[in-house]
């Protein structure tokens, strides 16, 4: 395979295995903070999902490799909103976050093999994932009183992914589910 989208997954796997090692040296050198390791450990699933894109023949059927996508997918953003509450000490119970990305997942695999949904199937990550982009912002603006620039722009960059992953979870749905090729494309 040797399509720009290969080279694409590939250098995606890269940097984000990169950044698995840089948060964990800098949790390893920087006073053991926990949210540097709970990263580290979001972008381990995230090296994992691109590979696991990589790899779709890989597994015996599109279900599987579907479902397993989308694991790793809930993964990264639970674990990177968990590393967000631990960092800002927030009082959002982290264990709910579990117990979303399990509900999230077990509707994925529901309109996957029980009554397949191409646009629910698609959507529910992106939506995920806006919302943990929404309330990681909100986490960062509530630390503290006077933010500097770095969290400023933290913030701002996280609601605009946020509001790019609610446009293309938007267009996912749109799909139906049938899925329509117009729709697939804008997604």
């Amino acid at each position: 395979m040797t399509t720009p989208g290969f080279y694409i997954l590939v250098a995606m796997a890269m940097t984000s295995a990169m950044l698995a090692l840089i948060f964990y040296l800098a949790w390893k050198t920087q006073g053991r903070q926990p949210h540097a390791l709970t990263w580290s450990f979001a972008c381990v699933a995230m090296t994992g999902q691109w590979c696991v894109s990589l790899g779709a023949d890989w597994f015996s059927s599109f279900e599987v490799y579907w479902i397993t996508l989308n694991a790793c997918g809930l993964a990264v953003v639970t674990l990177a909103m968990h590393g967000h509450c631990q960092r800002t000490h927030s009082q959002f119970v982290p264990g709910n976050l579990w117990s979303f990305a399990v509900v999230v997942l077990a509707a994925i695999a529901w309109f996957t093999v029980a009554n397949p949904h191409v646009g629910l199937r698609t959507g529910l990550v992106p939506a995920a994932g806006s919302l943990t982009l929404f309330l990681s912002a909100a986490m960062v603006l509530r630390y503290r009183r006077n933010l500097a620039a770095a969290e400023w722009a933290t913030a701002i960059t996280m609601v605009l992914f946020g509001v790019s992953q609610l446009a293309v979870a938007s267009a996912a749905v749109m799909q139906g589910a049938d899925g329509d090729a117009a729709y697939n494309a804008l997604y």
